[in-house]
C-alpha cells in the first residue's frame, strides 16, 4: 500500500505499513517487552542456583534486548506522521522531506545498531568469561569480580554508543539528499564502504570470535569431562555438578548465538544478492521481500528468554518460580567449595 501526500510542487510517497505488518511490529512489541523484562526481574530475584556473576551479563542482554521496543514504536510513529519516505529518487524541492527523512534514518539506524552490537558483543564476553573460568578456576574467582564485569559491560555500551554516533551521524550528515532518501531501511543510506569496512566487519568480528571460544571451550569441556570419569570422591562429584551447569549455560548463549546468525542470515542475503533501493527495484522487493525480512530480524529481540528456558533447566526453574509466586530458592551445589566455577 502506497500512500501519497504532496509537498508543494512534488508527490512525495511517505513510508507505510499494512494494517497486518503494523499489527505484527506492536506483538513483536509486547513479546520483546515482556519477556525481557521477566527475565531482568528474574535474575534479579534469584540471588543462587543461575551463577552470581552471570546475572550481569544476561541482565545486560536483556536490556538490549528490550532496546527493540522503543525502536520499533519510534519507527511506527514517525512512519504514521509521515516522516518516514518510501524510497525517492527524484529529489524533491520541499526542504522538510530530506530534513525528517535524515532526523528519521540517523535515530533509528543507530537504535538499531546499539541493540543488535551490544547484544552481540556482550555474548561475546561471556564466552570468554567462561573459558576462563574452565580453564583457570582459581585465578578466575579470584581475579574476576561483579566489579570488573560490569566495568566491561559499561565499556562495551560505550564503545557501541561512540561508534555507532560517528557511523551513523556523520556519515548521515554527510549523505547526499539522493542516498538518504533512496532508503527502505534506516542503514540504507551508508557509502557502500563504511558499510562493508566498518559496519559488517563489527558483526563478523563478534560472531566468529564467538564461535572460536565456543569451539575451544567445548574441546576443554570434553577433557574435563574425561578426567572427572575417573574420579569418585564427593569433592569431584560435586565439581562434576559445577561443570554441568556450566555445560548448560554454554548451550543456552551458544543457542543464542546461533538464533541471531539465523535471524540475520536473510537480512544479509538480500542486502548482498538482490537489487534493492534503485528506481528499477521490482515492487514486490520493496513491498512483500523488504518488509518480511526486516520482520524475521527484529524477532530476534524475544527469542533470548524462550531460548533460556528451553536449554537451561536452571533457567526454566527460576522462572517458574517468578512466575507461578514461589519464594525462589537456593541452589546449594558448588556452594560449599571454593574452587567452584559456577558462571
Amino acid at each position: 500500500m502506497t500512500t501519497t501526500e504532496s509537498s508543494f510542487d512534488a508527490t512525495i510517497p511517505y513510508r507505510t505499513r499494512y494494517g497486518a505488518d503494523e499489527g505484527i511490529t506492536w506483538v513483536i512489541c509486547c513479546l520483546a517487552f515482556f519477556s525481557n523484562l521477566l527475565t531482568i526481574v528474574t535474575m534479579i530475584k534469584t540471588r543462587n542456583g543461575i551463577g552470581q556473576k552471570a546475572r550481569l551479563y544476561v541482565i545486560s542482554l536483556a536490556v538490549s534486548d528490550i532496546l527493540m521496543v522503543p525502536t520499533l514504536i519510534l519507527e511506527l510513529l514517525m512512519s504514521r506522521s509521515r516522516r518516514l519516505f518510501r524510497p525517492i529518487f527524484d529529489s524533491p524541492t520541499d526542504p522538510d522531506v530530506l530534513k525528517n527523512e535524515t532526523i528519521g534514518n540517523i535515530t533509528l539506524s543507530m537504535m538499531y545498531f546499539t541493540q543488535l552490537c551490544s547484544s552481540l558483543f556482550i555474548l561475546l564476553a561471556v564466552a570468554i568469561d567462561r573459558l576462563c573460568a574452565l580453564v583457570k578456576p582459581l585465578k578466575y574467582k579470584a581475579w574476576i569480580t561483579d566489579t570488573r564485569i560490569k566495568l566491561l559491560i559499561f565499556s562495551i555500551w560505550a564503545y557501541v554508543t561512540f561508534a555507532g554516533g560517528w557511523i551513523f551521524i556523520y556519515t548521515g550528515l554527510t549523505a547526499n539528499p539522493e542516498a538518504m532518501l533512496a532508503t527502505y531501511s534506516p542503514i540504507d543510506y551508508l557509502p557502500p564502504v563504511i558499510n562493508s569496512s566498518v559496519l559488517m566487519p563489527h558483526m563478523y568480528a563478534a560472531i566468529l570470535a564467538s564461535s572460536v571460544v565456543y569451539t575451544i571451550a567445548y574441546l576443554q569441556f570434553k577433557k574435563i569431562g574425561t578426567l572427572q570419569q575417573k574420579t569418585s570422591n564427593k569433592r569431584d562429584e560435586i565439581e562434576h555438578r559445577n561443570i554441568k551447569r556450566n555445560r548448560r549455560f554454554f548451550r543456552m548463549v551458544v543457542a543464542s548465538v546461533g538464533m541471531q546468525v539465523l535471524l540475520w542470515t536473510p537480512f544479509t542475503i538480500m542486502y548482498n544478492f538482490l537489487e534493492i533501493n534503485q528506481s528499477s527495484t521490482p515492487a514486490y522487493i520493496t513491498d512483500c521481500v523488504q518488509p518480511f525480512v526486516c520482520t524475521v530480524t527484529i524477532c530476534n529481540s524475544f527469542v533470548n528468554p524462550m531460548l533460556y528456558s528451553v536449554t537451561n533447566s536452571d533457567y526454566r526453574r527460576a522462572y517458574c518460580r517468578v512466575l507461578t509466586g514461589f519464594r525462589v530458592g537456593t541452589n546449594s551445589v558448588g556452594v560449599h567449595i571454593q574452587t567452584s566455577t559456577l558462571p
